[in-house]
This record gives C-alpha cells, sequence and structure tokens, in this order.
C-alpha cells in the first residue's frame, strides 16, 4: 500500500503539476481556466432558470477574477521592461554592413582557399534567417506599452472595487473602458505583430529551400536552420489563434462585438487553456522533460 502511494505521490505528472502551480503564470491560468468556465456555466443555469446556483457560480468568478487582478499588480513593469528592451535592442538582427563584410571575406578566402567560402558567400547573400522586419520590433514595442496601460488602469479598477480607492461611478468607468481599450489596442498590436512574422518566416522557409548547395556540412545546417524555422512557425501561429479568439473578449466589453456571456467562457476556457498548455511544456522543459 505504501509503495502504491509513494508511486502516486511521486508520478512526474504530480511533481511537474507541483511544479506548474509553483509559478505565478501556471497559477493564474489555472485560475483564468475555472474562472471563465464558471462564467460559462453561471450563463447557462441562469438561462435555465436556475437563479440561485447561477449566483454561485458568479461569485467564483467574481472572487477568482480579483484574485488574478491582486496577481498581477507588478505586471504593467514587466511589460514596460518588455517594451524597453524590443525599443533598445534589436534582437538577432545584423546591420546591412556586417552582411555585406561577410560576403567580400568569404569571396576573398574563396580566392586562394575553396568553392567552400564561395558556398557560405551565397549563404549570406540570400538568407537573412531569423533577421525581424521593423514593424515587428515596433508591434512588439506597442503591445508592450498597450498590455501595460490596460493592466495599470485594472488595478485602480480593482483597487477601487474593494475600496482601497474612493473614485466617483464615473471615474471608475471611464477607467475600466480605457482598460478594455489598451486590453484591445494590445491583442491588435500582437495580431499583427504574428501576422508580419508569420509571413517573414515563410518567405525564409522559401528561401532556404532554394539554397542548392550541396555536402553533409550544407545539409545539416539546412536541416537545423528549417527545424528552428518550423518551431518558430508553429510557436507564432499558435499565439495568433490564441489572440484571435481572445480579441472578442475585450470587444464585447466595449460593445464592439455582440457576444453572450456563455460564449465569451468558452473562449475564455479555450485561450486559457493554450496558454496553460505553454507554460506546461515549459515547466517539463525545465524539469529535463
Amino acid at each position: 500500500m505504501a509503495a502504491v502511494a509513494s508511486q502516486i505521490v511521486l508520478h512526474p505528472l504530480v511533481s511537474q503539476s507541483i511544479k506548474l502551480l509553483g509559478t505565478t503564470l501556471g497559477r493564474d491560468k489555472i485560475y483564468r481556466t475555472v474562472q471563465y468556465f464558471a462564467r460559462f456555466l453561471a450563463w447557462v443555469l441562469l438561462t435555465q432558470g436556475y437563479k440561485l446556483e447561477a449566483s454561485r457560480w458568479n461569485s467564483l468568478k467574481n472572487a477568482l477574477a480579483s484574485g488574478r487582478k491582486l496577481m498581477r499588480l507588478m505586471k504593467p513593469v514587466e511589460h514596460l521592461q518588455a517594451a524597453l528592451r524590443a525599443s533598445q535592442l534589436s534582437s538577432l538582427r545584423a546591420y546591412p554592413i556586417e552582411q555585406y563584410t561577410t560576403i567580400a571575406r568569404q569571396i576573398s578566402y574563396a580566392g586562394y582557399l575553396s568553392v567552400e567560402h564561395l558556398q557560405a558567400a551565397l549563404r549570406a547573400s540570400q538568407l537573412s534567417s531569423l533577421r525581424a522586419y521593423p514593424i515587428e520590433q515596433y508591434t512588439t514595442i506597442a503591445r508592450q506599452i498597450s498590455y501595460a496601460g490596460y493592466l495599470s488602469l485594472d488595478a485602480v479598477v480593482w483597487l477601487n472595487s474593494i475600496r482601497f480607492l474612493n473614485l466617483t461611478p464615473a471615474t471608475s468607468t471611464k477607467a475600466s473602458k480605457a482598460s478594455q481599450r489598451f486590453w484591445l489596442s494590445g491583442i491588435l498590436f500582437s495580431i499583427v505583430h504574428g501576422l508580419v512574422k508569420v509571413a517573414r518566416l515563410a518567405n525564409e522557409a522559401k528561401r532556404l529551400r532554394s539554397v542548392s548547395e550541396k555536402g553533409v556540412g550544407a545539409d545539416a545546417d539546412r536541416s537545423s536552420k528549417a527545424m528552428a524555422l518550423d518551431i518558430d512557425r508553429y510557436n507564432t501561429r499558435y499565439q495568433l489563434i490564441q489572440d484571435s479568439f481572445d480579441f472578442f473578449l475585450p470587444a464585447s466589453n466595449l460593445g464592439l462585438v455582440g457576444v453572450n456571456d456563455g460564449a465569451a467562457g468558452i473562449i475564455g476556457v479555450i485561450t486559457s487553456v493554450m496558454a496553460l498548455q505553454l507554460q506546461w511544456k515549459s515547466v517539463g522543459k525545465s524539469m529535463g522533460k
């Protein structure tokens, strides 16, 4: 009996679950999943006339929403840091002179060494793998600033709801709507970023396939680059799908689209589970899985 109990308690899935719950992001996504499921279930019960049961689930939804706001109090600073890093760094993006000097160097070496350097020069002239378009940097900065604005105003609304602040109803409503506008703009910037990045990665994959050098080293290099591009394309599309669903949440709160609480609850559950899967994989990698 003790052996069975130890196998259950020490099972890798249990360990990974504990590790997931040990992260703020993991807890937030679990709370968000339950929150939106409670929103959906409260809507179903209310439409069927079960007002008392619906109020219980609605109370759970509100409690989880309030708890999540408390956990996110410092998130605006995190997004501002991300925006600052994106504005200061051109990550993995070389200046044109670096590409040109690489080409010239390889051609010069080819004059007295081998054809291998000519192939390297050709790769440098044809490929700009992992080099982002400027609009990707701009949309990243705009997205992070938008999320910082959303979370900052959302914190103000929460502080007013627990009566730590004493805002007038009109001011509270304005702050709430402004926070939703920031949230919506952040999602839209993220969608634009995703679309541009998908197009860039598709072009890079096409250029990579068009390179015709042969040899064991060249094949291995091309294979590793193709694998990196495939992973990047998958992650970008995954985020794009998630953003496309999330768009309807602030848009419905602002009255731009007609989405009832039931549909909003389902959308929230879907995007929460998608984000939770990413965090689950991240925790698994940190554990060596």
